[in-house]
């Protein structure tokens, strides 16, 4: 209708400083410097890449959430591949770009992930994968929730199977990288 304004875009986009999104798909990569080995003989910590890709998002904000990235770069306090199975503490922070129609105010969410804890995920093909449980700490920019992301969570299972990832442990470059085959990311 000629001389209507859309208030998102009048604004520069929607808030959804309070709002929550549930992504249940999330396809990634994690890159170790150093690798992993057996007793992380490269080093006291090894730095994670992650890099991957949020969809099959739903959120509380009036705005349809497409395919948005998601990366940066987490220092875990081991190099050792079992640490990938004992709980840690990692440095640093994760960042989603959200792509969305209409546009959001903020683009953007920073979290601080909390306690790591690896476990074993069985499948029913007799296989098993690693899983990752991580506890969000806090979130800045979009879909922090009524508490500042301290209820948020990301879940993510390897798409390589327990034996596939480990069998480099015992190589000089140990575990370089591992694929992100299923995953789940709440902002709330």
């Amino acid at each position: 209708m000629p001389g209507h304004i859309d208030p998102a875009r009048a604004a520069g986009g929607v808030d959804a400083t309070l709002d929550t999104v549930t992504c249940n798909t999330f396809k990634g990569t994690l890159k170790f410097k150093p690798g992993l080995t057996v007793g992380g003989i490269l080093g006291p910590t090894s730095d994670v890449k992650v890099k991957g890709v949020l969809d099959g998002c739903t959120t509380s904000a009036p705005v349809n959430i497409l395919p948005s990235k998601v990366k940066g770069t987490l220092t875990i306090p081991t190099s050792d591949c079992l640490g990938l199975l004992n709980p840690v503490v990692p440095s640093g922070l994760l960042t989603v770009k959200w792509k969305s129609a209409p546009a959001l105010l903020d683009s953007s969410s920073t979290f601080t992930p909390g306690l790591v804890a690896g476990t074993i995920v069985p499948a029913p093909w007799a296989a098993v994968y690693l899983g990752v449980g991580i506890p969000v700490l806090s979130v800045t920019g979009s879909f922090q929730g009524g508490d500042g992301g301290a209820s948020s969570l990301m879940q993510l299972v390897s798409s390589e199977d327990a034996t596939t990832l480990f069998s480099p442990c015992s190589l000089p470059t140990g575990v370089q990288s591992g694929t992100i085959g299923l995953g789940q990311v709440v902002l709330q």
